[in-house]
């Protein structure tokens, strides 16, 4: 149940008209098994400010990018080694698909899938999750386990004709959508 600090949050972000087209991210909650308490996102949820958003070329390459070489919800690239968790949001003009790594040399394939005849599913090594185009995704980064989004894109132009007249780049926008300790 929202507390009466995220309702009021909430209300106040709906009142803002600087963005009438900006929702608030959906209330994303995890349970912190060390002590049973339930941390939710709803009551720390921010905006994408000014000079704090994430802006990045898609193609159809799968490619790595450290979330740890940049300033997020306040955590400095030089204190990597100190961790820290927060929500981030991302969004594309077009569909893609992605996953979260430890590792700066992960790779993605959206292809891959057990045959549909298999009766006991496994783990793909390279699998990844698609986003549709324009569709927000929510996301806890612990910036030690997913340093790395490694990122793919159907296309990297779009051209719908009704958004966009001419052909645009593909484009990845993200913010981080709390302060870090989450």
């Amino acid at each position: 149940m929202p507390s009466d600090r995220a309702r009021a949050l909430r209300r106040s972000l709906r009142s803002l008209d600087y963005a009438p087209s900006v929702e608030p991210v959906p209330a994303l909650s995890y349970m912190d098994m060390g002590n049973a308490n339930a941390i939710s996102q709803e009551a720390n949820i921010l905006p994408p400010r000014l000079g704090e958003i994430l802006s990045m070329a898609l193609d159809t390459t799968p490619r790595v990018k450290d979330l740890g070489a940049v300033p997020l919800a306040g955590l400095q690239p030089a204190n990597i080694g100190l961790g820290g968790t927060f929500f981030l949001t991302l969004k594309a003009n077009v569909k893609w698909w992605y996953v979260l790594s430890s590792s700066p040399s992960a790779t993605i394939d959206e292809t891959a899938a057990d045959a549909a005849n298999v009766t006991a599913p496994t783990l793909q090594a390279t699998s990844c999750v698609e986003v549709q185009a324009y569709e927000e995704v929510g996301i806890r980064v612990d910036r030690l386990a997913h340093r790395y989004l490694v990122v793919k894109a159907e296309s990297a132009t779009v051209s719908d004709g009704d958004r966009f007249p001419t052909t645009v780049p593909a484009i990845l926008r993200g913010w981080a959508s709390s302060h870090a300790g989450l």
